[in-house]
């Protein structure tokens, strides 16, 4: 697209719609909310976070994702983590969070806008559940674990993940489920309702925000690279949730194949990024490769990584050091070639690596382990939503956007921000998607007034004065973040002898 001269058009409607529910949709619906702009946030997924949501660390810094929820830390830092975003969704009164909803249609022009979305049915009521968990432990039926990459199985009746905003559970719908109705006999609440339909309703908003995120690639589409044929061939998302505390080991690193903890691991890059089927650089792979090797050198330090690629990009702040610290205090390896298959030993169940070195030479080296860096596709059913919303997609299939202001598309009262433009990283998705914010709430408000929030009464406190102390400690166990500086078992029993303390 040409770059035209920016203009801000007035717009009647003060509302506005953020379509995705990932990072930077949670971000641009804040921004809009801190302008006391009305935002209704709309994911159709049952819960918001997205992709980041799967993520236990993020680099270059390697800080835990979701705990560092100060909003120094969080909401307004360049390196945010995700739980201030959950925490602010749930307390702004202008934010009206839709999961389970999609567009259907878009209807009007810049300003005036008429949203057509259709929420799909939850099956839970969510202002009733308590999430206590006794309909998961009823229900029967398990369906594979997205939230852990299908490594683990999960009820069809469950929450989506930990910390998933809502709250509530969700039921995803079997055979099965019309019959047997037991999550429905042990609700004490009564908060299933397994007769829930699909529903339609009209928004009227003044301008529109693609935020729809990425789809991760499908590694299974590389058929020489073994995945889902070789047992101890992952992709980069797979480790991750290995590696991530709340995941399905806790922590610790164990080859699928046998359970043994791997000592040799290969990282291969551009996998579904830089070939003939897709011409773009992905640009957070080498990146996140970088950071999941250290992670396995922190859990496993005798592990050799050794990474292959053609090129190390690293060109944000903070990623060149990330680079030299992965080389030099962790000893990861890395070699320029192009991976172009790969072979199991039937025996061991290692993977044998092929490659042309810089030598040019063949060699061949075995792995217990193998992962894949797969990159960055356009969003399931981004096609489709540009088709509604009107707007133009370029080559590659993501949204495409003025080169002067990369958050306007090809119309006028709609905007894209983060992964929906293009393959980019946390913090870069984060600016773009303020950026788009603030150019909405400045069309918004010079439509009409708008009025701040009322303020809200503090909840009302009991007075503790005068009673004796009831002090609770409690230490997460995160995978190896704490403990590889605490001696927490030494922490907890100091602490159970304080006074004061009725639970360590």
């Amino acid at each position: 697209m040409r770059g035209d001269p920016l203009v801000t058009r007035a717009m009647p409607h003060g509302a506005a719609l953020v379509i995705g529910g990932g990072i930077a949709g949670m971000r641009a619906a804040i921004d809009l909310a801190d302008a006391g702009v009305q935002v209704h946030l709309i994911e159709r997924t049952p819960t918001l976070g997205g992709k980041m949501d799967y993520l236990d660390t993020t680099f270059p810094t390697q800080n835990c994702t979701l705990c560092r929820s100060t909003s120094a830390h969080g909401v307004g830092c360049p390196r945010p983590s995700i739980a201030p975003y959950f925490l602010e969704h749930l307390q702004r009164p202008e934010i009206h969070v839709h999961t389970l909803t999609e567009l259907v249609a878009l209807d009007g022009e810049a300003g005036a806008f008429t949203a057509t979305v259709r929420h799909h049915p939850r099956y839970v009521d969510v202002g009733r559940c308590t999430a206590c968990g006794d309909c998961r432990a009823a229900c029967p039926v398990e369906l594979p674990d997205d939230y852990n990459a299908g490594l683990t199985r999960r009820r069809a009746i469950d929450r989506p993940s930990p910390q998933a905003i809502p709250r509530a559970y969700v039921l995803s719908p079997t055979p099965t489920c019309t019959t047997c109705r037991r999550c429905v006999e042990v609700c004490p609440t009564q908060a299933i309702d397994l007769s829930q339909q699909p529903r339609d309703e009209a928004l009227a908003v003044g301008a529109v925000i693609v935020a729809t995120g990425y789809r991760v690639h499908n590694a299974d589409e590389d058929a020489e690279l073994g995945h889902g044929r070789y047992a101890n061939v992952l992709t980069g998302l797979e480790l991750e949730r290995l590696l991530s505390g709340p995941g399905p080991t806790c922590g610790s690193l164990r080859r699928p194949s046998d359970g043994r903890e791997p000592r040799r691991v290969a990282f291969l890059q551009c996998v579904g990024s830089r070939d003939q089927k897709h011409a773009y650089c992905s640009s957070v792979c080498c990146m996140y490769a970088l950071k999941e090797a250290m992670l396995v050198k922190d859990r496993i330090p005798a592990a050799q990584c050794e990474i292959f690629l053609m090129d190390m990009r690293t060109f944000n702040k903070g990623h060149i050091e990330t680079l030299e610290r992965a080389q030099g205090s962790y000893g990861v390896a890395l070699t320029h070639c192009r991976i172009s298959g790969l072979k199991e030993d039937p025996a061991s169940r290692d993977v044998l690596v092929r490659y042309v070195g810089e030598d040019g030479a063949l060699h061949e080296k075995p792995f217990d382990l193998v992962v894949l860096s797969t990159g960055l596709d356009p969003a399931a059913g981004a096609a489709g939503l540009f088709t509604r919303l009107g707007i133009e997609a370029n080559p590659h299939g993501f949204c495409a956007v003025d080169r002067l202001a990369p958050w306007h598309t090809s119309r006028p009262g709609i905007y894209a921000c983060g992964a929906a433009v293009e393959p980019q990283d946390i913090p870069e998705s984060v600016t773009q998607a303020s950026a788009a914010a603030a150019e909405v709430a400045q069309a918004l408000r010079s439509g009409r007034p708008v009025t701040p929030p009322a303020p809200q009464p503090p909840a009302p406190e009991r007075d503790v004065a005068g009673e004796p102390p009831r002090i609770g400690v409690f230490v997460c166990h995160c995978g190896a973040e704490i403990d590889a500086t605490l001696d927490v078992a030494r922490l907890m029993q100091v602490a159970q002898g304080m006074d004061g303390v009725i639970y360590a």
